[in-house]
C-alpha cells in the first residue's frame, strides 16, 4: 500500500486546502484548455503509434521485407531515445513546436510499445489461420482484416494504452515544445508560486484522466493474457511476397526510423562536433557516473522489492494477490510529475532528513517503476509449471531451499529483464529528478534540461548524446528479451521443425503479466 502514498497525500493536501482556491482552479478557462490539449495529445499520439507500430510489426513478421531480421531490432531502438532529447533536437534546428511538434516527438518515442506487443502477438499466434484464409480464396486485405487484426488487436491495444499513459504523463518534450498540457502547467504552477495548492489541484485532474487509462490498460492486460493462454500449436507462416511494394515498404520503415531516431542523433552529433573546439565538459564523466549509479541503485531496490511480490502474484490466485497487482499497477499509472510533487510535499512535512537527498530520490524511482520489475518477474514465474516446486517439496526440500534452488532460477530471466527495464526508465525520468535531486547532484537528464532551457544547444549536446549512448545498451537487451530470435518458415521446413519446435515465451505474455 506504500505505492499509494503519493496519491493519498496529494488528495489530503487538496481536501484540506482553501476550498475557494480549489474551485477557482477547477473552473478556470485555462483548466478547460489544458483538458482539451491533453486529450488531443493522447488521441493523436496513440492513433499514429498504432498505425506505425502495427504496420511495422506486420511487415517484419508476415512479409518478405528485405532485411527484416535487422528491422526487428532497429525498429525498437527508439525506446533508447528520451522524448525530451528528440524535442531538443527538433527545436534546436527547426521552427517545429506546439501541438504537432509534440505529437511528432512523442509518436517517435512511443510507437515501439505498440510494435513490440503486436510483433509478439503475431509470433505467438503462428500463421495457420492466415494460410487457411488464403487457401479459401480471400485476398491479403480481407485476411488481414478478418484474421490477422483480431489476432494482433489485444497486443496492440495493450501497447496503445501504454502509449496513451506515456503521452498524458510526459513533461520534458511538451515543455520544450511549449505546448500547454497538464504536466507543463503543474510544473510551472509549482515553480511560480509559494502557494502549491493550484499545482496539487491540477495534478489531481491529471490523476483522474490517468485513472481512466489505467483501468482500461488492466482490463486489456487480462483479456490479452486469457487469449494468449488459449492458443494452440504455433508455427511460423511463409512470408507474404510484397512484390513491387518491397522497396516502398523499406522506404517507409527507413523514414519512420530517421524521424524518430536518426535525425535526433544526427542533430546531437552535429551540435557536439560544432562545439568540439572548446572540448567536452570536464564534469561529463562525473555526471555519467552519477546517472548510472543512482539508476542502478533504484533498479536494484525495485527488483528486490518486486521479487516476492512477483512470485506471490504468479503462484497465488487469491483476492489479495489480485488486489496487490491492481494497487501496484495503478501507482505505475500515476504521472511521474504527480508522484514527484507528492513526494516533495511529503518530504517537506514528514521526511525533512532525506528531503532532496539520494534516498528520497531512489524511493521515488521505486514507486514509479516497481510495476515494471514486478510484471517481468511474474511473467517469468507464471510460465513455469508449479509442479516443479511441488516435486521438490515432495522430496523433502523446505520452503527456503525450494525458493533458492527452484523458484529463483525460474525467475532469473524476469529478474534480469525487470532490472534492465527499471534502469532504462530511471535514466530517462526527468520531472522526479528535477524536483527531488540533492543540491549540486546532476544527471544527464537534468544537465540536458538546464542547458536547453537556456537555449544553450551546443552545451547540451554532450549530455544528450551521453544519455542516448548510456540508454541504448539496456534498450538492446530489452529488445532481445522481448523478441527472441525465431526461424523463418523456409528454414523451419528445411529443418523439419514444423511440429517438433517448442514455442518460446513471447513479449505478449510478459507484458500482459
Amino acid at each position: 500500500m506504500f505505492s499509494l502514498l503519493p496519491l493519498a497525500y496529494l488528495l489530503i493536501h487538496v481536501a484540506t486546502g482553501n476550498r475557494q482556491t480549489v474551485i477557482n482552479t477547477l473552473a478556470s478557462p485555462r483548466t478547460l484548455g489544458l483538458l482539451w490539449n491533453s486529450a488531443f495529445l493522447v488521441i493523436a499520439v496513440t492513433g499514429f503509434a498504432i498505425l506505425i507500430g502495427v504496420g511495422l510489426a506486420w511487415l517484419t513478421e508476415r512479409t518478405d521485407l528485405p532485411g527484416r531480421s535487422v528491422w526487428r531490432i532497429v525498429g525498437a531502438l527508439p525506446l533508447a531515445m528520451p522524448s525530451y532529447v528528440a524535442a531538443y533536437a527538433w527545436i534546436s534546428t527547426t521552427s517545429l513546436e506546439g501541438a504537432w511538434g509534440s505529437v511528432l516527438v512523442l509518436t517517435g518515442s512511443t510507437f515501439p510499445y505498440v510494435y513490440l506487443s503486436s510483433a509478439a502477438a503475431l509470433r505467438g499466434a503462428g500463421g495457420t489461420l492466415e494460410e487457411v484464409s488464403g487457401s479459401l480464396g480471400r485476398g491479403r486485405w480481407t485476411t488481414f482484416a478478418r484474421v490477422t487484426w483480431p489476432t494482433v488487436r489485444p497486443g496492440a491495444a495493450a501497447g496503445a494504452l501504454l502509449v496513451a499513459t506515456y503521452a498524458l504523463s510526459d513533461f520534458g518534450s511538451v515543455a520544450l515544445m511549449r505546448f500547454d498540457v497538464f504536466t507543463r502547467a503543474v510544473f510551472m504552477s509549482y515553480r511560480a508560486s509559494f502557494d502549491r495548492l493550484p499545482a496539487a489541484v491540477l495534478a489531481c485532474v491529471l490523476v483522474a484522466m490517468t485513472l481512466l487509462i489505467t483501468v482500461a490498460e488492466m482490463r486489456t492486460r487480462s483479456k490479452a493474457a486469457s487469449l494468449g493462454s488459449a492458443q494452440g500449436p504455433k508455427r511460423p507462416p511463409p512470408p507474404l511476397p510484397l512484390g513491387a511494394w518491397r522497396w516502398p515498404a523499406v522506404g517507409a520503415v527507413v523514414l519512420v526510423l530517421v524521424v524518430s531516431l536518426g535525425y535526433p542523433v544526427a542533430v546531437v552529433v552535429g551540435w557536439l562536433v560544432r562545439d568540439l573546439a572548446t572540448g567536452l565538459p570536464a564534469e561529463l564523466p562525473l555526471v555519467i557516473g552519477q546517472t548510472v549509479l543512482v539508476c542502478a541503485i533504484a533498479a536494484a531496490c525495485a527488483t528486490v522489492t518486486a521479487l516476492p511480490l512477483g512470485i506471490y502474484a504468479a503462484r497465488s490466485r487469491s483476492r489479495l494477490a489480485r488486489t496487490l497487482q491492481h494497487v501496484v499497477y495503478f501507482a505505475h499509472g500515476l504521472p511521474g510529475l504527480v508522484v514527484a510533487l507528492a513526494m516533495v510535499f511529503f518530504g517537506i512535512r514528514y521526511a525533512r532528513a532525506i528531503y532532496q537527498e539520494i534516498p528520497l530520490l531512489v524511493i521515488t524511482y521505486v514507486l514509479l517503476l516497481l510495476p515494471a520489475a514486478m510484471g517481468a518477474i511474474r511473467g517469468a514465474v507464471v510460465v513455469s509449471s508449479p509442479r516443479i516446486e511441488d516435486a521438490a517439496r515432495s522430496l523433502g526440500a523446505g520452503t527456503g531451499l525450494v525458493l533458492r534452488r527452484v523458484t529463483l532460477p525460474l525467475a532469473l530471466p524476469g529478474i534480469s529483464a525487470g532490472f534492465v527495464l527499471v534502469m532504462l526508465s530511471a535514466m530517462k525520468e526527468l520531472p522526479a529528478t528535477l524536483l527531488l535531486r540533492p543540491a549540486g547532484f546532476e544527471t544527464l537528464a537534468t544537465r540536458l534540461w538546464l542547458h536547453t532551457e537556456e537555449l544553450a544547444y551546443a552545451e547540451a549536446a554532450p549530455y544528450a548524446l551521453g544519455l542516448v549512448l548510456v540508454a541504448i545498451l539496456p534498450a538492446v537487451m530489452l529488445v532481445r528479451v522481448s523478441l527472441p530470435k525465431v526461424k523463418d518458415a523456409a528454414t523451419s521446413r528445411r529443418a523439419g521443425m514444423w511440429r517438433g519446435s517448442r514455442p518460446t515465451k513471447s513479449t505478449q505474455d510478459l507484458s500482459s503479466d
